[in-house]
Parts: C-alpha cells; sequence; structure tokens
C-alpha cells in the first residue's frame, strides 16, 4: 500500500477539500450544482502530470482508499451511531474517497489509528457535520487520453511561446 510522493503532491494539487467548499468557475449548470471534473483536471493536473502518471494516480488512490474504507468499514455498520451520523452506502464510499482527499497525513493517521474510539468520534465529526464530498475518485473519469495529451503539448508550446 505504498504510494508515492508525488501522488501527494497530486492530492494537494486537486484540493478537493477546498474546490468542493470553494468551487467558484468549476461548477456546471444543472439542475442542482456540481464540479466540472474536466475542469478539475485540465486547470490542476493536466499542466503538471503526465497521462501516466495520472493513471499510476489512479491505482495509488485506489491503494489507499481500499485501506481506508476497510479501516472505516466496523465504525459505519456500528448500531451505535447516532442519527446524524447514519450515511448510505453511496455516501460512505463519498466519505472514504474525501479521507483520502483530505492528504497524506489525515489519510495515513486514519489507516493506522490502532483506537477504534478514535476512528468513531473522527467519523461522527465528520458525517453529522457533512465534512466530506462527492467522490475524489471522479477525477480519474477523465478518460479522454488523446484530449490530454494534447492539451497538454498546447500548454508546454504556449509556455515556450510558440
Amino acid at each position: 500500500m505504498i504510494v508515492s510522493e508525488r501522488f501527494w503532491e497530486f492530492v494537494d494539487d486537486v484540493n478537493w477539500m477546498e474546490i468542493n467548499k470553494n468551487p467558484g468557475k468549476l461548477i456546471k449548470s444543472l439542475v442542482r450544482p456540481i464540479l466540472d471534473i474536466n475542469k478539475v483536471v485540465e486547470i490542476s493536473i493536466l499542466p503538471k502530470y503526465s497521462w501516466e502518471e495520472f493513471e499510476q494516480f489512479e491505482k495509488d488512490y485506489r491503494s489507499k482508499y481500499n485501506a481506508v474504507y476497510s479501516r472505516l468499514e466496523r465504525v459505519w455498520l456500528s448500531d451505535d451511531l447516532p442519527d446524524d451520523a447514519i450515511i448510505s452506502d453511496d455516501s460512505y464510499t463519498d466519505f472514504c474517497s474525501s479521507v483520502v482527499g483530505k492528504g497524506k497525513e489525515f489519510c495515513d493517521y486514519i489507516i493506522s489509528e490502532p483506537e477504534y474510539q478514535y476512528l468513531y468520534e473522527i467519523f461522527i465529526d465528520m458525517t453529522s457535520k457533512g465534512d466530506y464530498y462527492e467522490n475524489f475518485a471522479y477525477i480519474f473519469h477523465y478518460e479522454d487520453e488523446e484530449r490530454y495529451k494534447k492539451l497538454r503539448r498546447e500548454l508546454k508550446l504556449k509556455e515556450l511561446g510558440l
């Protein structure tokens, strides 16, 4: 489950929690405002990371997500959660994804914390406050490799003044 420091740099660059709090021009106009994932990728990720790195980051993400999911599952399924901390299957995946999206320090703490009570308290605090957002993994839904590479080339040429 070891991931590169470059992965955590990527997570910091995406800045998932902040862009969900203050999305600005990253919103699609639909029935309800949602992040335009393509814009997030093209603004935060594409200028800095190759397509191959992007694909590796998805694998790194899955590794951390699976560890978080397993680590918190007992808390999530607990019979003694307060009503405002009970969340659906879909919300639980969003929650676990947000733990990764919060960055290395927080994610690694959740994965390694041996005390169930601390995990229980963090879970209750975050869920009751709604301190998690729709799935960080949506970043990896940007599947247009050719567009990604084309835009990266254009950025490089622009940087060179061509």
